[in-house]
């Protein structure tokens, strides 16, 4: 059997950890510079707040219904997930880290409901934060069974799981409770595809597996196919060995709060996500052998047709932060053009490989490599031990000029010691 476990609300949840007062009231998240909502509590949910709507349409809502909102705080998420993941991992020895919020393990099939909820009491009471755990037979019905694990009790005709937060999906449940669901609410199946099978007059998962075989082929293709035979309870994606994927590629990208039209400014800011970049890089034993910057104007801009990016391949693949900006350097000085109001930028390290099977080059200068690498090392314990920038690389000066707007940000109460959460005794 496979079970997917997903943290309710996460950044909702993240935020509450820390605000227990927060509890049972309405409470948001916005997105970069404080633009849309990206996380709701079911208190907003129920009332009426879509997924992405701008703040500035919500505004007076938040004011009348007193919804208290947050600016993301990534380090924090980030965090609190690698602990939850932890304690995941502390209760099953095959698992998948899916995203930074979700995770998928195999379990016997013999396993009870009392066990998962035993399971799930472990690692909330662990880490504080709540999940709920859905159990298949597959990875997508896995997915299925969690959205039941956090239904309301309002629909007895499907099979909702007789405890909070926990559903084990049968064979018998999954045939009865396909006739209900929809289409487009099924993972891997999007909007296009969504609307496609609509036009199709193909609305619920029974309905999309009474076609035939034909049918799904020529207009699905083999992810259709694959699709369809999970929903059916036919064992197609494997759980990963130990844990998670290699990674392809790592980005660092931000908007900004107000448009850049400076050369110095842009190239500040792209400073800040090579380091960034690098600096996990190194955390992860890897090199890089591609890296790409992306610089763009708004969407709606006038220039916001022309091409904002380049890349550049690294004769010998790197993971020191002063390669890495000297390469960005020479991108930006190709790519900048000072008309256009650039509102956003990104760096992307690609063509990963594992750092010792890095070549190496006989025209190297070994002592500067050296010495580079020493700085890179102690930048790096420095920044660990007190908080990310605390040393950074002189191109970022000027950084307040390009940082995004967080006005309602949550302190870091667990990365940074000088965010620490206090608690006194009265």
């Amino acid at each position: 059997m496979i079970g997917l476990m997903d943290c309710n609300n996460f950044f909702v949840s993240c935020e509450r950890l820390f605000r227990p007062d927060l509890l049972g009231k309405p409470v948001a998240v916005l997105s970069s510079n404080d633009g849309c909502i990206v996380a709701r509590s079911q208190e907003v949910r129920d009332l009426g707040v879509a997924m992405g709507v701008p703040y500035f349409q919500i505004k007076d809502l938040c004011k009348k219904e007193k919804i208290t909102l947050f600016s993301s705080n990534f380090a924090l998420y980030r965090d609190i997930s690698a602990r939850v993941m932890s304690a995941l991992k502390a209760e099953f020895t095959r698992y998948e880290v899916y995203s930074i919020d979700e995770a998928f393990f195999e379990i016997a099939d013999t396993v009870s409901i009392e066990e998962l909820v035993e399971i799930r009491a472990r690692i909330i009471q662990k880490t504080g934060i709540p999940v709920s755990i859905g159990v298949a037979e597959t990875k997508t019905l896995a997915k299925v069974a969690n959205g039941i694990a956090k239904q309301r009790r309002k629909d007895g005709r499907r099979p909702m799981s007789t405890v909070e937060g926990v559903c084990i999906l049968t064979k018998d449940e999954r045939e009865e409770c396909v006739k209900d669901i929809s289409c487009g609410s099924i993972w891997g199946i999007g909007r296009q595809t969504s609307a496609f099978l609509t036009k199709s007059g193909i609305r619920t998962v029974s309905e999309l597996l009474a076609q035939d075989q034909t049918f799904i082929m020529q207009s699905l293709g083999v992810v259709g196919e694959r699709l369809c035979m999970e929903l059916s309870g036919i064992f197609v994606y494997k759980i990963g060995e130990g844990g998670e994927k290699e990674q392809e590629s790592y980005t660092s990208t931000r908007s900004f709060s107000k448009p850049i039209m400076n050369k110095l400014t842009l190239m500040s800011a792209l400073g800040h996500h090579v380091a960034q970049v690098a600096e996990k890089l190194r955390r992860d034993g890897c090199v890089a052998s591609k890296i790409t910057i992306m610089v763009r104007a708004g969407r709606f801009n006038t220039f916001a047709h022309r091409e904002g990016s380049l890349s550049a391949i690294l004769i010998l693949p790197s993971h020191d932060t002063f390669v890495l900006t000297a390469e960005v350097s020479k991108l930006l000085d190709r790519l900048f053009d000072p008309e256009i109001p650039y509102k956003k930028a990104g760096v992307i390290a690609s063509g990963i490989l594992p750092e010792e099977v890095a070549t190496v080059s006989l025209f190297e200068n070994e002592n500067t490599t050296k010495k580079t690498a020493r700085l890179n090392s102690i930048a790096d314990a420095l920044n660990h031990r007190f908080g990310s920038g605390t040393v950074r690389h002189a191109v970022t000066l000027g950084s307040e000029k390009w940082k995004e707007r967080k006005e309602l940000k949550s302190p870091e109460y667990t990365t940074s010691w000088s965010e620490i959460a206090c608690i006194k005794a009265v």
